[in-house]
C-alpha cells in the first residue's frame, strides 16, 4: 500500500508537541527492561525474533520489494540477516534510483495489546528515514476514530542529529486524517544501539525509549484490532539530501519481541470486578422473556379516533360517533403482518385519548357508543380471534395515561378503573403474550402515582405467560427511529427504580461501567419501536411517506440484527384498512428479506475451535452450524478470546454474517471480528461488539472458502449457537425495478 507522505515537520499536533530530553547516562538502556505491572501479573513472550542464522525467517517476516516508497525503491535484497544475529536493512545506490529495504509481519503475525520493543542501531549518513512501526488494513476506515486501526510509530528517526518522533495516525490519510505526536532528543541516539517500545493496553499507549518513558496518550481512542509490525528504511522527504551519504549505509536491529501481560493483579479493585463480570455473565432471561425474544418482528396497530381527527394525540372531547370505519378488516390487518414475517400483533386497544376499542363496562367512551356496527363492535375481540386463525401472538396496548377520564389525577380512583380495565382485558381475549405500558404524559396531564406493582403483578396473576412493557421484562430501545444501540446488551443494573435503568434513553446501558456495583442486575431486553409512516396514526397526507425498502431494511438490521425485537407500526386508516402503499412496501420488504436468507452457505461448513469446554463434544465448535438454538459451542471458564474456523467446502461468495449467543445462560460476547482466507493470509473483513441473541452485519461482497470468527473479548466464556453467511443481492434486481 502506497501512502501520502508523512510530514511531521508541518504536522498540526492534536497536543501540544511534547520535546523530551532524555539523560545521556541512560543512552545504553538494560535490555531486560520491562514496563512495572502490578502485584500478580508477569510479562510473557508472545513473539519474537532475534534474527539468529543467515536468512530472514520468512515464516515471521513478509520481506517487501519491487515498491517504489517515496524517493527510492523497496528491493528485497537490501533486507537480510547478517549471520551475527541481527537485521540488516541497506540502504544504497543502484544505477539512478536508490533502493533500502523494508520487513513486516502482516499474516505472520497480528496481535492486539502488550509490550512491543526493538533494539537498534540506525544508518550514519543523511537521506534516511528508519521507522518502526505498528500498522493494520483498517487505518483507512473512517468514523470511530483510532479504535478501528491506528498507525503507531513507536520510533521514526529521519534527522541525522539525535533526535527521533514518535506518532499515531488514525481515520485513514486523506482529508480526515487525524494525527497526533511528540519530539525528543537522545544525546548519544546517533551511535550504538537503543531500544524503543510501545506499552499498549485498552485504555493508553505508553512509549519508552531506552527503557525511559517519553510519551502517554490515548491518541484518538486507543486501536481495539490486531496490528502487525514494520521494519523499515526510506529515502528522502525530511530526512536530508541523500546525494551527500556515503553508501551503502545500514539500519541494523538486533531484535523484535513482544510481550503479553499474564496474571491477575492481586488488588481488591481487580476481583471486585471479576465478581461483576461473573454475575453479568450469569443473568439469565426468563422462559417468558427468552420466547418473547426468539418472536423477533412483531406488528403495532395504532388505531383509534386520531384517524378520523387526523391527530396523533387526542384530547379526550372526541365524540365516538365520528368513529366509524366503513370497511374495518382485522383478517387484512393480520394477512398484511403475517405476509411480513411478523409473529405478533400489538394493538392500542386504549391510546392516550381514553377511547376503548371493546365495550369496556367501566366507560361510555368506547366503540359501544359509535356507529360502528350499530355499537355492538369488539375490535379487540375481533383481531384476538383472528390472530388464533392465522397462528399469530396477541399484545395489548392500554396507556396509563387518560385524558378522557374524569378520575385521572385522583390515585384511589384512577388505579381502581385502570386495573379493572385491565382486568377486562386479561380474562375476555384469551391468551396474551405482552401487555405495553406507554410512559408517555403530556406537559399539561395531571399529577397521577401509578400503581405499577399493582397493575404488573394483576398481569402476572391473570397472564403469567406475558411479559410486560416498560415493566419488568422489556424496555424501550430508547428512541423512535427504529435503531438499537450497536453495543446493545440485555444484562442492566436495575437499581435506582421499580423495574429497571432510569434513563433507557442513556448511550450506554450495559458495559461494566454501567453497571456500577451490581447492586441489581437484571435481566431487560429491548423492544425496538418505530412507524412504517412519519406519524403512528394513519394521515392520508403520509401516503407517500411510507419508509422505502431500504430504509425498512436497514432498520431490521439495526434492530433484530443488534440483540433487540423489532416493533413497526402500521396505522389503518378511516376505512380500517392497513393503506395499499403500506402493504405494499411490506410485500417488498419481505421479498428483500427472503432473497438475502434463503441460504446459509454456512450449513454444512465444518467448524473447528481453538478451546473448547472440557474438550466435551456437547460443546464442540459443531454445535454452532447444527441448526438448534438450545445447542452451543463454548471454552473453559474464563478462556475470554477464542477463534472458530468454518471452512466452507469450496469458495463462496457472501456479504452478510450473522451469529447468536445461546442468551438462555447468559449475554456475554463483547468483541469480536471475522477474518476470510486470502492467499494464505487472513484479512479482517467484519468486526462487531456485542452478540446477544442474534447479531446481523453487512460488508463488501467477500470470497473465500474460509472463515474464521475471533472472539476478543467475552465476559467468562463466550457462547455460540448459531453462525450464518449470506449473499444479499441488489434490491433493484430482487424487485426487477
Amino acid at each position: 500500500m502506497t501512502l501520502p507522505p508523512r510530514r511531521p515537520d508541518r504536522l498540526v499536533f492534536l497536543s501540544v508537541l511534547l520535546v523530551v530530553v532524555i539523560l545521556a547516562g541512560s543512552a545504553q538502556a538494560s535490555d531486560e527492561f520491562l514496563p512495572p505491572l502490578p502485584a500478580g501479573q508477569q510479562w510473557k513472550l508472545a513473539w519474537s525474533d532475534e534474527f539468529d542464522g543467515t536468512q530472514v525467517d520468512q515464516s515471521k517476516w513478509d520481506v517487501m520489494g519491487d515498491w517504489k516508497r517515496r524517493d527510492g525503491f523497496w528491493v528485497k535484497e537490501d533486507s537480510y540477516v547478517d549471520g551475527q544475529g541481527h537485521l540488516v536493512l541497506r540502504t544504497k545506490k543502484d544505477g539512478d534510483r536508490y533502493t533500502c529495504g523494508a520487513v513486516r509481519t502482516r499474516g505472520k503475525f497480528e496481535h492486539r495489546y502488550g509490550y512491543w520493543v526493538c533494539r537498534c542501531k540506525f544508518p550514519t549518513q543523511p537521506g534516511h528515514w528508519p521507522a518502526f512501526w505498528l500498522h493494520c488494513d483498517t487505518v483507512n476506515k473512517i468514523g470511530d476514530g483510532g479504535r478501528d486501526g491506528t498507525e503507531i510509530d513507536i520510533m521514526e528517526k529521519p534527522w541525522r542529529e539525535d533526535r527521533t518522533t514518535q506518532n499515531l495516525h488514525w481515520d485513514g490519510y486523506g482529508k480526515e486524517h487525524q494525527h497526533v505526536g511528540t519530539t525528543f532528543t537522545v544525546p548519544g541516539m546517533s551511535e550504538g544501539f537503543h531500544t524503543f517500545g510501545l506499552y499498549w493496553t485498552p485504555q493508553e499507549y505508553v512509549f519508552y525509549v531506552n527503557g525511559q518513558e517519553t510519551w502517554r496518550t490515548s491518541g484518538g481512542d486507543v486501536s481495539q484490532v490486531p496490528e502487525y509490525a514494520k521494519l523499515t528504511e526510506e529515502i528522502g522527504e525530511w530526512g536530508g539530501d541523500i546525494a551527500q551519504a556515503r553508501l551503502p549505509d545500514h539500519f541494523v536491529v538486533d531484535y523484535v519481541r513482544v510481550y503479553d501481560v499474564v496474571g491477575e493483579p492481586q488488588t481488591v479493585e481487580h476481583f471486585k470486578r471479576k465478581a461483576l463480570i461473573a454475575q453479568a455473565a450469569n443473568v439469565r432471561p426468563s422462559p417468558q422473556q427468552l420466547a418473547w425474544q426468539q418472536l423477533e418482528f412483531i406488528g403495532f396497530i395504532h388505531y383509534t379516533v386520531n384517524a378520523f381527527t387526523d391527530r396523533e394525540w387526542g384530547d379526550g372531547k372526541e365524540s365516538p360517533a365520528i368513529f366509524n370505519p366503513s370497511e374495518l378488516d382485522v383478517r387484512q390487518w393480520v394477512r398484511t403482518c403475517k405476509d411480513a414475517g411478523m409473529k405478533m400483533i400489538i394493538l392500542t386497544a386504549k391510546h392516550h385519548d381514553g377511547f376503548c376499542l371493546w365495550p369496556s363496562k367501566y366507560t361510555e367512551h368506547s366503540v359501544k357508543s359509535s356507529p360502528y356496527k350499530n355499537g355492538e363492535g369488539d375490535i379487540v375481540g375481533e383481531l384476538a380471534g383472528a390472530c388464533r386463525e392465522a397462528g399469530l401472538k396477541l399484545g395489548l396496548y392500554l396507556s396509563p395515561w387518560d385524558r378522557h377520564e374524569p378520575t385521572y389525577g385522583d390515585n384511589e380512583g384512577y388505579n381502581r378503573f385502570y386495573m379493572n380495565q385491565l382486568r377486562e382485558l386479561l380474562t375476555n381475549y384469551g391468551e396474551v403474550t405482552e401487555v405495553w405500558c406507554d410512559g408517555a404524559k403530556g406537559p399539561d396531564a395531571k399529577d397521577m402515582e401509578y400503581n405499577w406493582a399493582g397493575y404488573f403483578g394483576l398481569v402476572r396473576e391473570l397472564q403469567p405467560g406475558a411479559v410486560i412493557f416498560n415493566g419488568p421484562d422489556i424496555r424501550w430501545v430508547g428512541n423512535e427511529r427504529g435503531y438499537a444501540r450497536e453495543s446493545e446488551w440485555s444484562v442492566m443494573n436495575g437499581s435506582g427504580s421499580l423495574f429497571g435503568p432510569v434513563n433507557c434513553t442513556a448511550k450506554d446501558l450495559g458495559s461494566l461501567d454501567a453497571l456500577g456495583e451490581g447492586e441489581r442486575l437484571i435481566w431487560y431486553p429491548a423492544e425496538t419501536d418505530v412507524s412504517i409512516r412519519p406519524g403512528w396514526f394513519y394521515h392520508a397526507k403520509e401516503d407517500d411517506k411510507v419508509k422505502s425498502v431500504e430504509q425498512l431494511l436497514d432498520i431490521y438490521f439495526s434492530s433484530v440484527g443488534y440483540n433487540s425485537v423489532l416493533l413497526l407500526n402500521l396505522p389503518p386508516d378511516r376505512r380500517g384498512l392497513i393503506h395499499e402503499n403500506d402493504v405494499q412496501r411490506l410485500r417488498d420488504f419481505r421479498k428483500v428479506l427472503d432473497a438475502i436468507f434463503a441460504e446459509n452457505l454456512a450449513t454444512k461448513a465444518s467448524a473447528k475451535a481453538s478451546s473448547v469446554k472440557g474438550g466435551n463434544p456437547a460443546f464442540a465448535a459443531d454445535k454452532i452450524t447444527d441448526g438448534n438454538k438450545d445447542t452451543y459451542w463454548t471454552t473453559d471458564d474464563w478462556t475470554t478470546a477464542a477463534t472458530v474456523q468454518f471452512d466452507l467446502g469450496k469458495e463462496r461468495t457472501f456479504n452478510v454474517a450473522e451469529l447468536g449467543e445461546c442468551i438462555a445462560v447468559g449475554q456475554r460476547i463483547e468483541e469480536f471480528a471475522l477474518d476470510a482466507l486470502d492467499g494464505g493470509n487472513w484479512k479482517e473483513f467484519a468486526r462487531g461488539t456485542t452478540v446477544g441473541y442474534k447479531r446481523l452485519l453487512r460488508f463488501d461482497d467477500v470470497t473465500t472458502s474460509r472463515v474464521r470468527l475471533r472472539i476478543v473479548n467475552s465476559r467468562v466464556c463466550p457462547t455460540l449457537s448459531g453462525f450464518g453467511l449470506y449473499y444479499a443481492p441488489p434490491i433493484d434486481k430482487v424487485l426487477g425495478r
